[in-house]
């Protein structure tokens, strides 16, 4: 005997309501798993703090596969910065800290020392220079290695474009990182020594939370400049190399299949300009058919290590204001 159609349906009904919350189920478990936003090597875009010593690295992890390129680029930073730019910091982190101390006379001090710095800076420079004070290196490697959920994450961070979520657009961007990022800090000479006379002021005025308040506004106008040096094209110009210096035509093979493999991620990731990317992974697949061929290619070579040097140059010299 058939059930009536009112129950047949009720169960139907239910079977689809069940289907439908394991599937939802399996989606909020699969976004939990995956993280497509997720930043998996943080990169700290906040000004050094006070009592640092100017120039440090914060980069953890030390000792890692891109240590010699990292501590290089931060030898470098650290030839970049201006000592008395680096004096006017120290002194303006020691003025912070007498204040919080309630040692005025200290505070006093060293805004002194921060403004005598300062005008050596102002007689030296023009007058809205920027004039670096400090520089932090870090290795960001936060991409995935899949190419596939590279192109999914791509996707997504257009999406976030479209629909003009910037928030998420950014956490996203921040997920596409495989880099060494040098982020300097500059003093602006044009606001800087002004804050530092006012502080003194209000510290002659007895208004000591203002002074404070004054003197961390100007401390956190510090203008961050950043240079970035890709790290897929780091692995390639080794690769490359590599296979210059290996005489085994199997190795030299192996070797210039790791560099095609960095280029294209290169490209995945979007390091550099277009025109770019595509001439040295057309030239890499190139020699690689040369290798399998038995080609007499060293003159290529030493050109492909050329032209990937060349690259790693220009964008480690492009230098762009962070936020911009």
């Amino acid at each position: 005997m058939r059930g009536s159609p009112f129950r047949e349906k009720d169960m139907r009904s239910r079977r689809l309501w069940t289907a439908l919350a394991v599937i939802a189920a399996v989606v909020i478990v699969a976004l939990l798993v995956w993280r497509p936003w997720r930043h998996d090597t943080p990169a700290s875009a906040s000004v050094p703090a006070a009592g640092s010593a100017p120039g440090a690295s914060q980069t953890p992890r030390p000792g890692g596969p891109y240590e010699r390129h990292r501590a290089e680029a931060e030898t470098a930073a650290q030839g970049t910065l201006d000592a008395e730019a680096i004096a006017v910091l120290a002194e303006t982190d020691r003025a912070i800290a007498r204040i919080a101390a309630g040692d005025r006379a200290g505070a006093l001090s060293a805004l002194e020392a921060a403004a005598g710095k300062a005008k050596i800076l102002v007689g030296r420079n023009p007058a809205n220079a920027l004039i670096p004070a400090a520089a932090e290196v870090h290795v960001i490697d936060s991409a995935p290695d899949d190419e596939g959920r590279i192109g999914r994450m791509r996707r997504s961070l257009q999406l976030a474009v479209i629909a003009d979520d910037l928030a998420k657009a950014r956490l996203i961007l921040d997920s596409l990182r495989s880099e060494i990022r040098v982020r300097t800090y500059h003093i602006p000479l044009g606001t800087y020594p002004d804050a530092l006379a006012q502080t003194a002021a209000l510290l002659d005025q007895q208004k000591n939370a203002e002074a404070a308040e004054v003197l961390n506004r100007a401390r956190s106008t510090l203008v961050m400049v950043d240079e970035v040096t890709p790290l897929p094209l780091v692995v390639a110009q080794g690769a490359v190399e590599a296979a210059r210096s290996d005489k085994d035509p199997q190795r030299k093979a192996q070797h210039l299949t790791a560099a095609r493999e960095a280029l294209e991620r290169t490209e995945d990731l979007g390091y550099g300009d277009k025109e770019t990317r595509k001439a040295l992974l057309a030239e890499i697949r190139s020699l690689e058919g040369g290798v399998q061929q038995g080609s007499n290619f060293e003159a290529a070579l030493e050109r492909m290590q050329a032209r990937i040097s060349e690259a790693l140059n220009r964008l480690s010299g492009e230098r762009k204001e962070a936020g911009s």
